[in-house]
């Protein structure tokens, strides 16, 4: 189970004692900003150091380019999700996707970024 959005909304510290929680969501709107706004940074901060304490995972949100990937990596945040480390995939497109990548560890080679023309999915 996961708390999605932490920090905002109707999530809470609370909720942490109150559900049996594998994993925090950490809202983008914090993620994105972390690297300029040292508010956002000390956030992500604590809650990658909150949850690991906790005995929780890291999922952060709104990750858009390498920078604020490796910065996640220092923190040792567990996941990361957002667009620079891929767009939204139609679900029809999901399984080749999952077959390509398995296929390219088997043989070795590079799997072909499958090309997103809008649709829906994530």
């Amino acid at each position: 189970m996961a708390i999605d959005d932490f920090g905002t909304g109707f999530s809470s510290l609370g909720r942490l004692r109150e559900l049996p929680v594998d994993y925090l969501k950490i809202d983008q709107s914090f993620v994105t900003d972390a690297l300029v706004e040292s508010q956002n940074a000390t956030i992500v901060e604590s809650v990658v150091s909150l949850a690991h304490r906790l005995g929780r995972q890291v999922i952060a949100e709104g990750v858009e380019d390498e920078a604020t990937l490796a910065y996640l990596d220092r923190l040792t945040a567990d996941y990361a999700q957002g667009f620079f480390i891929g767009r939204p995939v139609p679900p029809d497109k999901i399984v080749a996707r999952i077959q390509a990548e398995a296929a390219s560890l088997v043989t070795g080679k590079q799997a072909v970024a499958l090309e997103t023309s809008g649709g829906q999915g994530s």
